[in-house]
């Protein structure tokens, strides 16, 4: 008995323990299940949803692209229409400027041929204007050909330097021959004056010892008194001084003496009158002793009796420069410079012009 009621027992407790654990599982399951009809349902929700999302955003896209696509074709038609018409209104626009253009250049080229033409005529009659005219002077002038021809040949021969000598020479001799038929008479006797002073002045000069060194040449008289003073200065014409101080020691200015005598100390400096180039420089012997002779035109001047000359022959001098030093060498009766001076070739006296 006791055995089955252990039997029975263990058999309800047995049942009872399986179902209850069954059904403590189910119990206990029950959650997780519910959870998961849960998220199945929403899934399948979400999954509905999303596919009407879906829809309509490709409904709406399909929208969207259709206005894009109306929208495009609309924008585009305006802008083929309006460059159209702008392009019409160009191509009109520019034939007008192309028929402007033409026509003012038409007109601007039947202008030019106008004035062409009537420049060419102008041109045509003083063409032949200025050749009447040469013919003219030519026919004129035809006597005169083999003389000219000849004046250009003569000329040719003389350089400028040549003319330039001849019309010293010219000057030179001008008042030599204006007094000569003046006075003849007057002109031989003042050359022989002239000579007989120079011999006098020579003798005393060497009588008294104031030559220097050795007794000088006898002057060479024989060339002739060439130049009879007179010529003209213009009132603005004026000299450096020769000396530092000028006064009066000797002879001044006359027919017979060409210069005018400064006194000086021995070894005085001497200074050119002007500007020039050094035609002499030494001893000279015609009574000058030891001289400088400057030319630069109008201008030539001589500083005779020297002690010692600073420069040389062919060299280019300033006025105001040392070109020697005094003392009473050659015709001289004692220490002075003896000062001549010529204008354009012709004599004048060295006190108009200082």
């Amino acid at each position: 008995m006791l055995n089955w009621l252990i039997q029975q027992a263990s058999k309800v407790y047995y049942w009872f323990g399986i179902q209850f654990w069954v059904l403590v599982g189910k119990i206990i399951q029950l959650p997780a299940n519910l959870t998961s009809w849960i998220i199945g349902w929403i899934s399948t929700a979400l999954s509905t949803v999303n596919g009407w999302i879906n829809s309509v955003y490709s409904w709406a896209s399909n929208q969207v692209a259709n206005l894009r696509s109306w929208a495009v074709e609309r924008i585009t038609g305006t802008y083929n229409t309006i460059v159209a018409w702008v392009n019409v209104i160009t191509k009109i626009w520019q034939d007008l400027i192309d028929g402007a253009k033409a026509w003012a250049y038409a007109q601007a080229m039947s202008l030019y041929n106008l004035a062409i033409g009537y420049i060419n005529q102008a041109k045509t009659y003083l063409e032949n204007l200025v050749a009447g005219v040469k013919n003219y002077l030519l026919g004129l002038l035809t006597p005169f050909i083999s003389i000219y021809k000849a004046i250009v040949t003569l000329i040719s021969w003389f350089s400028g330097e040549v003319l330039s000598k001849l019309a010293d020479y010219i000057h030179a001799w001008y008042p030599t021959v204006s007094a000569i038929v003046s006075d003849p008479m007057g002109y031989v006797l003042a050359i022989v004056w002239a000579r007989i002073t120079d011999l006098i002045c020579y003798g005393l000069a060497y009588g008294l010892g104031t030559t220097i060194y050795t007794l000088p040449p006898v002057p060479d008289w024989t060339a002739g008194t060439r130049n009879i003073p007179g010529g003209s200065v213009p009132p603005s014409a004026s000299l450096t001084k020769p000396l530092a101080r000028l006064y009066v020691s000797g002879y001044t200015f006359s027919a017979s003496h060409h210069g005018v005598d400064f006194g000086l100390a021995s070894g005085e400096p001497v200074y050119a009158a002007h500007n020039g180039q050094v035609l002499e420089a030494g001893w000279n012997n015609a009574g000058y002793g030891i001289d400088v002779v400057l030319y630069g035109a109008p201008w030539w001047t001589r500083y005779g009796h020297l002690k010692s000359v600073a420069v040389a022959v062919g060299q280019s001098v300033r006025a105001g420069q040392v070109i020697g030093y005094g003392d009473t060498t050659g015709n001289s009766t004692g220490n002075h410079l003896h000062f001549e001076v010529k204008y354009n070739g012709a004599y004048v006296n060295p006190l108009d012009v200082l």
